[in-house]
C-alpha cells in the first residue's frame, strides 16, 4: 500500500490489493492488538525507533497518510483473529479511500487470523482479488 499511495507519482499502480497490510503505524503503536506491549516492541524494533522518536518516520511509512483522489482502486482483506494488525488498519484505509472518491472493496473473514487462512478462505479471497481487478483495471 505505501508504495502504491506514496510513490504513485514515479509508477502509478493500476489497483493494490492488501491482505491485513498495516495502514497506520502510529496507531499501530499506540493501539496494539488486544493492548499487547510485545507488538509495541515489535513494531519500534522494525522500524527502528519509536513514534515518540521520529514521528515523520512512522507519518512517512503510513499508507493512510498518501490517499489521494487520484489513488488507485484497492481491494483489502482482512481477517478478524488477526494478532498483529488490527482490522481497524483496513477499515481506516476503506474510509479514507470511500471519502477521496476512490473504489474499493473491504472483505473481512470472521474467523481468518494474520495468513493463518483456512484453503477455503484463501481460495474465496484470490476469486474476489481477481473480480475487482477484472471490474477496476483498464
Amino acid at each position: 500500500m505505501l508504495q502504491g499511495y506514496k510513490d504513485s507519482f514515479t509508477v502509478k499502480p493500476k489497483a493494490i490489493v492488501s491482505f491485513f497490510g498495516p495502514s497506520d503505524l502510529v496507531d499501530m503503536y499506540i493501539n496494539p492488538v488486544g493492548g499487547s506491549n510485545a507488538l509495541r516492541l515489535l513494531l519500534a524494533a522494525a522500524v527502528g525507533k519509536t513514534p515518540t522518536q521520529d514521528m515523520p518516520l512512522y507519518l512517512n511509512s503510513s499508507p493512510v497518510n498518501f490517499i489521494r483522489s487520484t489513488s488507485a482502486p484497492t481491494i483489502l482483506l482482512h481477517g478478524s483473529l488477526d494478532p498483529l494488525v488490527d482490522t481497524m488498519q483496513s477499515i481506516k484505509v476503506k474510509d479514507l479511500l470511500t471519502l477521496a472518491g476512490v473504489t474499493n472493496q473491504y472483505v473481512n473473514y470472521p474467523t481468518g487470523g494474520h495468513g493463518d487462512w483456512s484453503n477455503a478462505t484463501y481460495t474465496d479471497a484470490f476469486n474476489k482479488v481477481q473480480a475487482f481487478l477484472r471490474a477496476n483495471v483498464r
